[in-house]
């Protein structure tokens, strides 16, 4: 009997081994083989600069790796202090395919010398002598200055999802001379050729922080619009000295890349087209640069935050919106920097929010509409003479005359120049630069045009700051690129280029298929002949011999809220109040006769002489005794 079970249990042995072999087998034959790919690999890093972590694995083989995990750990020279680490789980890793996986949580790296390694797991891994890798990475001290790396989506005027333009978004810090940063860019992955994308942007030198972007152009990288760009590797030279010609790399930087977005209103048409010269003008850098002119105002620039959200006809009725007001925002960004910076134009105690709404107002702009240029200089005009401000307006460009624009208000019989150097010539950078030097201020306007030019609408953009190399000419402008929202106001770098005969383009700012070329710029400066004697008015809003104690409540007030204008009087006597619009129009008026001194009020529900209710809007209340006289100004919102 114990010699039948001994046979039985041997034969079982066997079977349950044959059965385990003939597994194996099976498992040996149908298992995958999993890989580090190097393509992700950091070669360098800077101290400071959040670093993404990346890894490729690819699985060699014709079968599925099943429970693949991943440790990466990053460690000083001596294996001694972990600097960073990450597990993950793969999960499968199908045939002849790779994953990309990327860590949640960046390193922060600290100037040194690091090992970097990978360790890979998997139960049916068939060649687990390559699931190990390690190498080392250099830390650099932090240069001072910091980037973002974005691909654009651009949503207005046009579209395209995941476009192959891009935006560098560069943070500089204080600094007292120009320095130059130059890059090389390209794809992850091994052997591929880098491109010269960045090219000599100057950095400003300024006592603050500055945020200045720089566009650059992926397609040059063999990028198609639609692909979803979500790492680069680059290389980059930040120095006082410019490059002339692509410079060699010995290690590259691993990036992230960022979603951006740009969402403008185009609609500002042009006043009148003729044949442009199509040629694409370039940029030689090896020609002999000198440093020319440089002229920088930075963040002393203004930059209205547009947000048509919540500043749009519909949710707020009288309101004309901030749904492409580039035009406006750009006039108003001017004029208040120059407010701003010069002692001789009084102080007009209006917010840019203000502000934008009187440009709507005496510009006539439409719910939501854009304006041309000659549209933008009497809206322009129309302000000035409104708040009285000893400012002239000139123009170059496009309307392409050499007469006048006149302001929409004929009180003052004020008008803008033309500055043309003859009818139908192009706006040039070297008047652009002579207007800065005297402390003007500068705004553009361009427009999209494609291969046959055909016009894609318009944008406006302020200047702030200038440089010419002689080799290459740029400027900085500010501009709100997120309309639809609140958020998006930006400072840009871009280089101004004219082709030979003459036409200006300004080399950024482009989507899919279509060239910015620059069709007027318009300036204004303190002029000490401008004035505002007229003789059907008398009303200065700002003479204010106040012995009148006038209060003006609630203000800013409801357009649905009656608002309470209260006053002192010294003895029994005929009091005027008269309202007005910001323009100058007298809008209503009315005495009261008091027969005892002291406090006295009344009440204004918003009606006008003609019956009808005033919108939104600034107001000016004046108040005139027999000896004395108020002015106080009223906000009337939504």
């Amino acid at each position: 009997m114990k010699q039948i079970l001994l046979v039985i249990g041997n034969s079982l042995k066997t079977v349950l081994l044959t059965i385990f072999l003939a597994l194996l087998a099976t498992i040996v034959v149908n298992a995958g083989d999993i890989t580090i790919s190097l393509g992700y690999r950091l070669e360098v890093a800077t101290e400071d600069w959040e670093q993404p972590v990346v890894a490729e694995i690819t699985n060699l083989e014709s079968f599925s790796v099943d429970g693949a995990t991943l440790k990466y750990s990053i460690t000083d020279q001596l294996n001694l202090r972990v600097a960073y680490e990450w597990n993950t789980e793969i999960g499968t890793i199908p045939p002849k395919s790779s994953v990309k996986l990327q860590a949640e949580n960046y390193w922060q790296p600290k100037v040194g010398f690091y090992k970097v390694s990978y360790e890979l797991n998997s139960w049916n891994d068939i060649n687990p002598a390559n699931d190990t890798a390690s190498y080392y990475v250099e830390v650099l001290p932090n240069p001072g200055f910091s980037f973002k790396i974005n691909q654009l989506d651009f949503i207005n005027p046009f579209q395209q999802e995941y476009s192959n333009k891009g935006r560098i978004d560069f943070t500089i810090p204080p600094s007292e001379e120009v320095k130059y940063v130059n890059m090389m860019l390209t794809l992850p992955g091994l052997d591929l050729d880098p491109k010269w994308l960045v090219q000599n942007f100057p950095a400003p030198a300024f006592p603050d922080t500055q945020e200045v972007s720089y566009w650059i152009d992926y397609g040059k990288l063999g990028i198609k619009n639609g692909f979803d760009l979500t790492h680069l590797r680059l290389e980059y030279k930040y120095s006082t000295t410019p490059e002339l010609k692509p410079f060699s790399i010995d290690k590259m930087y691993l990036m992230d890349t960022h979603l951006g977005f740009y969402n403008v209103g185009g609609d500002n048409p042009v006043e009148k087209e003729f044949d442009f010269s199509l040629d694409l003008p370039s940029i030689n850098w090896n020609n002999g640069w000198k440093l020319k002119t440089w002229n920088y105002r930075g963040c002393n620039v203004p930059n209205i935050d547009l947000d048509s959200s919540k500043y749009n006809p519909r949710d707020m009725p009288g309101v004309v919106g901030d749904w492409n007001s580039c035009a406006p925002a750009g006039a108003i960004n001017s004029l208040q920097w120059l407010e701003d910076t010069q002692d001789k134009i009084p102080d007009s105690e209006t917010s840019l929010r203000d502000k934008i709404n009187i440009f709507n107002h005496v510009s006539g702009r439409s719910n939501e509409g854009g304006l041309n240029t000659a549209g933008t200089i009497m809206g322009k005009l129309g302000f000035i003479d409104s708040l009285k401000l000893p400012i002239h307006v000139k123009w170059q460009g496009i309307p392409t005359s050499k007469d006048t624009i006149k302001s929409p208000n004929p009180r003052y019989n004020h008008f803008a120049l033309g500055k043309n150097d003859s009818v139908g010539a192009y706006p040039t950078f070297e008047w652009l630069v002579s207007e800065m030097e005297k402390g003007e201020d500068i705004e553009i306007k361009f427009g999209w045009y494609d291969s046959l030019n055909v016009r894609h609408g318009g944008h406006w953009v302020v200047v702030s700051g200038v440089s010419d190399v002689t080799t290459a000419q740029g400027i900085y402008v500010k501009d709100d690129e997120e309309q639809s929202k609140a958020g998006g106001m930006r400072q840009t770098y871009l280089n101004w280029v004219t082709n030979d005969a003459g036409r200006p383009r300004l080399v950024g700012f482009e989507g899919p298929n279509n060239r910015c070329w620059v069709e007027s710029v318009v300036s204004e400066s303190y002029d000490s002949t401008i004035v505002f004697a007229s003789p059907t008015t008398s009303l200065n809003f700002f003479d204010n011999n106040n012995t009148l104690n006038l209060m003006v409540y609630e203000n800013p007030s409801s357009v649905n809220k009656p608002v309470t204008i209260k006053f002192d009087i010294n003895e029994p006597d005929n009091v005027k109040i008269q309202i007005y619009e910001i323009t100058g129009r007298l809008i209503l008026s009315f005495e009261n006769s008091y027969e005892t001194a002291g406090s006295k009020s009344v009440v204004w529900k918003g009606n006008q002489q003609n019956g009808k209710i005033a919108g939104n809007g600034i107001y000016i209340v004046k108040v005139f005794s027999k000896e004395n006289s108020a002015t106080q100004k009223i906000i009337r919102q939504n």
